[in-house]
C-alpha cells in the first residue's frame, strides 16, 4: 500500500535540517522530495597537480599532501560499532584470522587531502540514512 504525505511549504523539511520544505527540499514544480546536497567537487581552480598517491589522481585537481580516509564512510563504522569493527579477509591478516579493530585504524592512505575534504558530506549522508533506516526499521519492530 503506498501512502501518500502531503506537505505544506510552511512544514519543517523531513530532513532535518531545520528549515521549512519550500526552502529546502522540496521542489516546487512538482511538488515532489529532492534531497539537496552539497557539490563533492573540489572548489575551483583546478590544481594541475595529480598526487601519485591519490586515487582520484587522473582528475588532475590533487592536493600536495596524502590524507588517512576510511575504507568505508567513518559516520557508518562509529554506528556499526563503538567498541571496535571485526574485520576479515584483509591482506594483512591470515586466511581465516579476524581482528578487532577501532573504527581509527580502519584507514588507508588514499586520497589527497583535497579530495578527502571533499568527498566529506557523502560521509555525513550515509551516516544519515543509515540513522534513518535503523530508525525505521525499529519503528517497524
Amino acid at each position: 500500500m503506498v501512502r501518500h504525505i502531503k506537505f505544506r511549504p510552511t512544514n519543517l523539511c523531513p530532513c532535518r535540517s531545520g528549515w521549512m520544505i519550500g526552502s529546502c527540499c522540496l521542489d516546487l514544480s512538482d511538488r515532489k522530495l529532492r534531497k539537496k546536497f552539497q557539490s563533492i567537487e573540489p572548489p575551483r581552480p583546478i590544481t594541475d597537480h595529480s598526487n601519485p598517491n591519490c586515487y582520484l589522481r587522473a582528475t588532475n585537481d590533487c592536493s600536495q599532501d596524502i590524507s588517512r580516509e576510511h575504507y568505508i564512510s567513518a559516520n557508518i563504522l562509529e554506528q556499526l560499532g563503538d567498541e571496535g569493527i571485526e574485520v576479515a579477509g584483509v591482506p594483512w591478516l591470515k586466511p581465516g584470522e579476524s581482528k578487532r579493530l577501532a573504527v581509527d585504524n580502519l584507514t588507508a592512505k588514499i586520497l589527497c587531502k583535497r579530495h578527502n575534504e571533499n568527498l566529506s558530506p557523502l560521509d555525513s549522508e550515509a551516516g544519515t540514512f543509515l540513522r534513518f533506516l535503523t530508525e525505521a526499521l525499529t519503528a517497524l519492530q
